[in-house]
């Protein structure tokens, strides 16, 4: 008979990783079995493990299948497989097939881009900065003025963000006090932000009076930050601490320092929290 063509071997894919998937090619019409041959590991032998009969006696091109189910895991197969008929003989041996583990190989994930861990130090207290609780509903007042710096986290190194387009990611600007508290989200793209000069962006809402926060200013350059807002609500109590977060070009920050308190009565003022100096 002429050689079996084209054998292969694929590991069956399971816990137990014993098994294997034979196929080759019926490449004879006067063949009455298979002969199925098997070296393991470094063994210089082929013995033979099975004897798979046909019924095959048109001619070729038949595809023909086995499993392997005695396979020691942790050792290399190597099988090879003959044509057999009792009154034409043996033929030689095929090509070789190899099955060197059936463990399923998991490729790493692609390694996770992680952008530099930023954080805004914020820094009050540069000129003036104060809330002013008025008598009339939705009149309340806050002027924050501060500065802040970039610190990068993993280096621990402080650096100053220059150039940075506040426009690209979003800014958003959060004041906390007793009673109240003012919340303002830009997104990354709003069309209400404005260049005044190379590194000065100024945002001005299209609310009007109906808008908690009116302006937010930010000069990139010297790391400059003001926000302005008329129409908020807050208690009458003098805060002991305000609270001031930032965040801007993927970094965030917040500062949290003592306010002193001036009772201050002209025109209906209660109360003026401003930052010591």
């Amino acid at each position: 008979p002429l050689v079996p063509g084209n054998l292969t071997a694929a590991p069956v894919l399971s816990a137990e990783c014993t098994q294997a998937d034979l196929t080759w090619t019926d490449a004879s019409d006067n063949e009455t079995e298979f002969r199925l041959f098997r070296r393991d590991g470094a063994s210089p032998s082929f013995l033979p493990i099975a004897t798979i009969a046909t019924a095959d006696g048109a001619g070729t091109g038949t595809i023909v299948t086995y499993r392997d189910a005695e396979l020691d895991p942790s050792t290399i197969h190597t099988y090879r497989v003959t044509a057999f008929s009792a009154i034409d003989g043996e033929s030689v041996p095929s090509n070789e097939a190899r099955v060197e583990s059936c463990n399923v190989v998991t490729p790493p994930p692609p390694p996770v881009v992680v952008p530099p861990k930023r954080w805004l130090d914020v820094h009050l207290g540069r000129r003036r900065s104060f809330i002013r609780d008025r008598n009339r509903a939705a009149s309340d007042a806050v002027f924050v003025r501060g500065s802040y710096t970039v610190i990068d986290v993993d280096t621990s190194v402080p650096t100053v963000l220059n150039d940075a387009d506040p426009r690209a990611d979003g800014v958003t600007v959060a004041v906390g006090a007793p009673g109240g508290l003012v919340l303002v989200t830009i997104p990354a793209g709003d069309p209400n932000w404005r260049v005044m000069r190379r590194g000065v962006y100024r945002w001005k809402s299209q609310a009007g009076i109906d808008s908690p926060v009116s302006i937010v200013r930010i000069n990139t350059r010297k790391s400059e930050f003001t926000l302005k807002s008329k129409r908020n609500e807050f208690a009458a109590v003098p805060a002991s601490s305000i609270v001031v977060s930032l965040t801007t070009q993927q970094a965030t920050g917040s500062d949290s320092r003592p306010w002193g308190a001036r009772e201050l009565m002209p025109k209906g003022t209660r109360a003026l929290l401003r930052l010591p100096n």
